[in-house]
């Protein structure tokens, strides 16, 4: 994940020349060394967002596909109920004629 070279002996040292002793200098250069592996670099985030666009991307083409074949159905419900709707409506209307001559 991290890009960053980190020389472990060369920091303890050059702490060590500061005058942290040395013991104590290695250990400050370990953890400092451990978290630096922990770091993320702006081309891994960027790596890492593009997927997630193109997983984002992939989730919305299937639900648009799903959106369209459902209107489809739904379209294609109404049409035959309002055409039911209109044969019935004629026979009523019909038969109220046969009714009233």
């Amino acid at each position: 994940m991290s890009a960053y070279e980190f020389d472990l002996s060369r920091y303890a040292e050059r702490l060590e020349m500061a005058g942290v002793p040395g013991e104590q200098a290695l250990l400050h250069a370990e953890l400092t060394a451990e978290t630096l592996q922990q770091l993320v670099t702006k081309d891994y985030l960027h790596s890492e967002l593009l997927a997630q666009e193109a997983r984002m991307d992939a989730r919305f083409a299937a639900f648009e596909a799903r959106m369209e074949t459902s209107l489809a159905k739904l379209q294609a419900d109404l049409f035959r109920w309002l055409c039911i709707a209109v044969f019935v409506q004629g026979g009523f209307i019909l038969a109220c004629l046969k009714l009233l001559a």
